[in-house]
């Protein structure tokens, strides 16, 4: 019968309720290590398996101290929440037992409180969010990452202005990924409805990183410290860094060379690349009244996207206008336009610059790390010639310091900065007088 309940609830027959101990024991192979799926510091969690599908059983460490009121009001939480992108939850299990526990050289026996509390939940197949962040080289396309960003705001727009809730503890590893990469927000451990007290007296439980300072420092919680945990989440899923490594350019620069690859630029991503920056960063301002409140930002790209996805350019959005990401070109008068390709290839120690040679790249082939186009645009004023240059690779200048600069502007980057050393190569036309990086 408990079998029957758990599905009926699982299909959406039935609303979450009270679950026995002994049904999640059983789905679980009784806590198994072979079912376990996710730990963290409260809780181990564990793979059930139902005959219509699987869940994920939570079950709270009783070696630290259970707070009923904490625990009841994790469930008050997950029973009021429907929505695609926070985790579905089905029930919950609050079990209190005695047992007798003889001690030598004692002839009555010690009885103890054993107390067992669990949450069950949809099972989500692709883990956490921690496992897909990575730079904007590789990892996830861009439109997955922008369609996870849109949908953690989403879930959180619904915990905030539609539930009053505060999560308290936004970061990667909270939010869930579906088999259609949805993201679905997770562990409402630290949630608080935001009636009760805007305190938390003793332990602060938030993650380093993502842990907004008022909290951190003082344990003032309110709608604003859930925005700065999404502000740096925000940047991770840009970046692949909690924080902002380089500047905005640089990190357009970066998707620019992968979309030019696979044949996907266009100025849609690069609007959407620089208003997920632009709130990423106004969620992580030190003030907590200078960081929007989630329905700033939902109202903003709902307003900022017409039907068909594009972002508007107009001046009425709340964070500034996303302006277009232009190519890189000479800030001089100019009639005429070319391209180099930069080459990169690992090389030993021993290498000198006089070995360097186009049948290298040909050679060696097998340890070319990449391959990059650059558009460069030339004074039509100045004659043109021919020529080849060679650059080690972590110099940004190729110029002659005795001549002024022309004002050329080119990009190199390395898709593998941990090799221990790397030359480039690339061939030209450009005016007599030397190029550098503007």
């Amino acid at each position: 019968m408990d079998h029957e309940v758990l599905e009926h609830i699982l299909d959406g027959r039935e609303n979450p309720t009270n679950l026995s101990l002994s049904l999640l024991k059983y789905i679980t192979e009784n806590f198994s290590e072979d079912r376990e799926i996710g730990h963290g510091g409260f809780a181990t969690v564990y793979k059930g398996v139902l005959r219509n599908g699987n869940v994920a059983v939570k079950r709270i460490k009783s070696s630290h101290s259970i707070k009923e009121t904490l625990f009841y009001r994790e469930v008050d939480s997950l029973l009021n929440i429907e929505h695609e992108n926070v985790v579905r939850f089905l029930g919950f299990c609050a079990s209190t037992d005695q047992i007798a526990i003889q001690i030598e050289g004692l002839k009555e026996r010690i009885y103890a409180e054993v107390r067992e509390r669990l949450l069950c939940f949809e099972y989500i197949s692709n883990g956490s969010l921690r496992k897909y962040i990575t730079d904007e080289l590789r990892g996830l396309e861009w439109n997955t990452r922008y369609e996870i960003i849109r949908g953690i705001c989403e879930g959180l727009y619904h915990l905030h202005k539609e539930k009053q809730i505060f999560h308290m503890d936004m970061k990667p590893d909270n939010i869930l990924l579906d088999n259609d990469m949805v993201p679905k927000i997770t562990d409402f451990g630290l949630s608080r409805l935001d009636e009760m007290t805007q305190t938390m007296s003793k332990d602060h439980l938030g993650s380093l990183g993502y842990c907004a300072p008022e909290y951190q420092s003082h344990g003032k919680m309110s709608f604003k410290s859930d925005m700065y945990g999404l502000g740096v989440i925000i940047i991770e899923l840009v970046t692949g860094q909690k924080a902002l490594p380089i500047s905005n350019n640089k990190v357009l620069r970066r998707w620019r060379h992968r979309w030019r690859k696979t044949g996907k630029e266009t100025e849609l991503v690069y609007q959407q690349v620089a208003k997920c920056i632009e709130i990423g960063l106004l969620c992580q301002e030190i003030d907590p009244s200078e960081r929007p409140f989630i329905w700033d930002i939902i109202d903003d790209i709902r307003q900022a996207e017409g039907v068909n996805g594009s972002i508007r350019n107009d001046s009425e959005y709340k964070f500034g206008q996303a302006s277009s990401y232009a190519p890189l070109e000479a800030k001089a008068s100019r009639d005429h336009t070319s391209e180099f390709t930069v080459w990169s290839t690992k090389v030993n120690d021993s290498f000198v610059i006089e070995d360097m040679a186009t049948n290298k790249f040909i050679k060696e082939a097998v340890n070319v790390v990449d391959e990059v186009n650059l558009d460069v645009v030339f004074d039509a004023s100045e004659p043109q010639e021919a020529v080849n240059f060679v650059d080690e690779v972590n110099s940004d200048v190729l110029s002659d310091a005795s001549e002024p600069p022309e004002a050329v502007d080119f990009m190199y980057e390395d898709s593998n900065p941990r090799s221990c050393g790397s030359i480039e190569h690339a061939t030209t036309t450009r005016p007599a007088s030397p190029l550098r990086n503007h």
